[in-house]
């Protein structure tokens, strides 16, 4: 099971543009020579052609996760420096030349197919549902739940019962993606420092044809395992939350991690514009727009006013958390009711970068209703204030913050304090457990190895090159090995504090760090 992705549509081109120049030779005649040399007017065309669209796909994907702006210049350069090591001129006859490497790329790469297994090990198999929340906002949610094994064995080899990864509200077109990060570029917006923010639909199309989509390997609409539906068991609801500019489908190899193992998982889009596709409630209401490229300085809303980066994040952190409130009231009564074995007092929320600053700001709200918070790479900046200057700005709940290995020490965060407020908030947490003597909770602290701030992501397995020479991403050779590592975490951290309806057996036999000591 998991989620493949094929080969560019750009290398299939190719390949068939080879068959072409093959086809061509064997029609003009049996001459092995043919395969090697053409006269200029159309074959040398085709040939040219085939060696671009070798090198097109990945150095325009090179392109577009470095800069956006420079994305032709990158192709550009690409192409012509590809067409070294590919083509060649024989100095006898004039004619371009494919180089026999470039003979033997043409016929290797359709064969070169990345193929990525995101690990569901648990006993279940796993259901997907989509909808929008109507309550206090009105909030995109996606569930992931535990599904009946029959039915899932039925269903999953078609693929029209697998759902396809999209942009939210644009069903039409499967092809557009960018909810993804794969399209996202990158921008100074620190003087030290690189950040990501999207791009827009035509790079999506571009980088994403309509033969590429992503499929999760999760049935739509499939009935809930019955274990849970007889109530012999009960579903730990989670809430996850993404980061700036993210998507709710962004960590789903997370989400059926999960629901493997009888969690019921609640993934948001958020309606504060701070979601990769968001509806302007302020505007158009039934819309969805794409997220706009901010400033680092200034930040202006719907209405027209701006605001400093602190100011706009404390203001957004504040409008996710209303979101998490109405998924929760969900729960409550509407999924209760459809799914009727949801145990609320195990209820877990899960954020990334952002959203893990606004999964901690929610459990600091609501200490009775959320038991435990799950943070990777926190974005603590909108609390900066509260937590260096105050010394309640603490959560009662087990915490588990996962923070990258270069994601941490990065420019962009000093500028903030972040480590200042990150050890801070630590011992804040920390310092919770003795001030009660029936508090049993575990915090964990861990600094996740060879990591980056995109290695929660289900882009760090998509496009791993790129995203690590940007840093955002540990070694390439390992992203699969950190993703599974860090799933592995979440569940044994869950498992610790009796969160998990089913027994977990912790396939990286991890020693999750305590509060004293770091991975």
């Amino acid at each position: 099971m998991g989620v493949k992705y094929f080969a560019n549509h750009n290398e299939k081109w190719s390949y068939c543009l080879f068959l072409l120049l093959v086809l061509k030779d064997i029609l003009s005649g049996p001459q092995i020579s043919g395969l090697l040399g053409f006269s200029w007017c159309s074959d040398q065309l085709i040939t040219l052609m085939l060696a671009s669209c070798l090198l097109m796909s990945k150095v325009f994907r090179l392109g577009v996760a470095i800069r956006f702006n420079f994305v032709l210049f990158y192709l550009l350069c690409g192409i012509i420096m590809g067409l070294a090591p590919l083509l060649t001129v024989n100095e006898s006859t004039g004619r371009l030349v494919m180089k026999l490497v470039g003979l033997f790329l043409m016929i290797v790469l359709p064969f070169t197919a990345k193929f990525f297994t995101a690990e569901a090990p648990g006993p279940y198999c796993v259901g997907v549902k989509d909808l929008i929340i109507k309550g206090k906002t009105t909030p995109s949610v996606m569930i992931f739940y535990p599904m009946d094994k029959k039915e899932y064995d039925q269903k999953i080899t078609s693929d029209s019962n697998k759902y396809p990864v999209i942009i939210d509200g644009d069903e039409s077109n499967p092809s557009r993606v960018a909810g993804l990060r794969l399209t996202h570029d990158i921008s100074t917006t620190s003087k030290f420092a690189l950040s990501f923010v999207p791009s827009n639909f035509w790079v999506a199309e571009r980088l994403m044809d309509d033969d590429q989509v992503f499929n999760i390997e999760a049935v739509v609409g499939g009935n809930l395992h019955k274990d849970f539906a007889s109530r012999l068991k009960k579903l730990t609801p989670v809430i996850y939350c993404g980061g700036l500019a993210g998507i709710r489908i962004q960590s789903s190899f997370l989400f059926r991690y999960l629901a493997s193992y009888g969690c019921i998982v609640y993934t948001i889009s958020h309606t504060d514009g701070s979601s990769c596709c968001y509806k302007d409630l302020h505007k158009d209401p039934n819309k969805f727009v794409q997220y706009n490229h901010f400033s680092m300085q200034t930040h202006t809303d719907s209405f027209g006013k701006k605001y400093t980066h602190e100011e706009f994040r404390r203001i957004s952190v504040a409008n996710r958390v209303k979101d998490i409130e109405t998924v929760i009231e969900y729960i409550k009564t509407e999924s209760m009711q459809e799914f009727q074995s949801i145990d609320m007092s195990k209820l877990t929320v899960i954020g990334h970068s952002l959203g893990g600053m606004t999964m901690i700001d929610s459990s600091h709200k609501l200490p009775d209703t959320i038991k435990a918070c799950v943070a990777f790479d926190p974005h603590l900046l909108a609390r900066r204030q509260e937590i260096l200057e105050e010394s309640q700005f603490y959560l009662k709940q087990p915490t588990l913050v996962i923070n990258s290995e270069l994601f941490k020490d990065s420019p962009f965060l000093a500028d903030f304090d972040s480590k200042a407020c990150m050890d801070k908030f630590k011992r804040l947490c920390d310092s919770s457990k003795d001030t009660d003597s029936n508090n049993k909770k575990q915090n964990f602290w861990v600094n996740l190895e060879d990591s980056g701030h995109l290695s929660f992501l289900d882009v760090s397995q998509f496009s791993p090159g790129p995203l690590a020479m940007t840093k955002t991403i540990g070694s390439p050779d390992n992203a699969s090995y950190v993703m599974n590592k860090n799933h592995s975490i979440v569940l044994d951290f869950m498992s610790r504090n009796n969160l998990l309806p089913v027994e977990f057996d912790n396939p990286f036999k991890i020693e999750l760090p305590t509060s004293s000591s770091q991975e």
